[in-house]
């Protein structure tokens, strides 16, 4: 009994981390549509301990439109330091 419990919170746990992941990658997608570079970056840089764990189809999709939606932005540091991840996972 204690095994079926442990993998369904594991299950559990999987699923809060994909969760956690595509919204964060939408907001961030938001913001850079709203012409907030630096929010966009900073989302991003927050969302680099969910990735591992959900990077799902739809997330790499999200993050692959933000990088080309920040091209002219990246001689920003901020900026620049978020597309260098995202180059790492996309």
């Amino acid at each position: 009994m204690w095994l079926d419990g442990h993998a369904w919170l594991h299950r559990r746990r999987d699923f809060y981390e994909h969760q956690v992941g595509l919204t964060l990658a939408r907001l961030a997608h938001v913001r850079l549509r709203r012409h907030r570079p630096d929010e966009a970056a900073t989302t991003i840089l927050g969302l680099a301990d969910h990735l591992n764990t959900s990077a799902s189809q739809r997330v790499r999709h999200t993050l692959t439109q933000i990088r080309q939606g920040w091209r002219t932005h990246t001689g920003n540091p901020h900026v620049a330091e978020a597309d260098h991840l995202l180059r790492q996972l996309t």
